[in-house]
């Protein structure tokens, strides 16, 4: 009997409607950020923050942001890290934690990061208040997950103007636009996902252009502005159906 349904991403919205959902009442409404705070900085503004949160200075920072548990692909990202042995200017950073969590496999990172191959090629940051300073800090955006329903963790990475190599699932290419705002790749694959960090850190203009893009959808998709409008307009089309009774 409800009036309406909101969808998060159009593979939110397709489940609802396969759910038995009129899909006349299913209405697509991304979660929204805040554009002013997370947002690219300059150059400068980059180093300023590298030395501020005690990052390497002198690498291309690959970084994810999100829980450290079960389904986010962290162990296919690892796998794939290893296999670029041969980029010794990569270091990947962590963002997040997985302590609380039953499903958590922090620990097990952790002691991965250590062994040979990997070994000084990682930070982990713990849980943080300041996500927006380390996306900034950082070159590209890593999202290995499984499944997702959206993916606020690539909404504020590509806010930051920052190209991904994400998997290709769930909401997620609602967000990361393949091969214009980052590349999408088969999740639970070291290979491909390999092959597109490579790509982005060998190729500086493919870089740049998807940074702009990213920024840009961002901007037209995500911003709170946006959200609040839609749903400002969904409430008052209820309103005025009465529907909402």
């Amino acid at each position: 009997r409800t009036g309406a349904v909101v969808a998060i991403s159009r593979a939110i919205a397709r489940e609802a409607a396969d759910s038995g959902f009129d899909a006349r009442k299913v209405h697509h409404i991304p979660h929204g950020i805040d554009m002013a705070e997370y947002a690219p900085v300059s150059a400068a503004e980059k180093e300023a923050r590298r030395a501020a949160l005690g990052l390497p200075r002198d690498k291309m920072l690959v970084v994810y942001t999100g829980r450290l548990i079960q389904g986010k692909g962290l162990e296919t990202l690892f796998a794939a890290l290893r296999s670029l042995a041969d980029l010794p200017n990569l270091h990947l950073v962590l963002v997040g934690s997985g302590a609380l969590q039953v499903i958590s496999i922090e620990e097990k990172l952790r002691a991965e990061a250590s062994s040979e191959g990997l070994a000084g090629r990682v930070t982990f940051t713990g849980r943080v208040d300041n996500v927006a300073a380390y996306l900034q800090a950082s070159d590209i955006f890593a999202f290995p997950t499984l499944d997702e329903a959206l993916g606020m963790s690539a909404v504020e990475a590509q806010a930051c103007g920052l190209p991904a190599v994400a998997s290709n699932t769930g909401g997620v290419p609602d967000v990361i636009e393949d091969g214009v705002t980052g590349i999408l790749v088969p999740p639970g694959d070291p290979g491909p996902l390999a092959l597109g960090l490579r790509r982005l850190l060998t190729e500086g203009e493919m870089r740049l252009r998807f940074a702009e893009a990213a920024r840009r959808r961002a901007q037209e998709r995500f911003a709170i502005e946006t959200m609040v409008s839609r749903y400002a307009d969904l409430f008052r089309a209820l309103t005025v159906t009465g529907d909402a009774a």
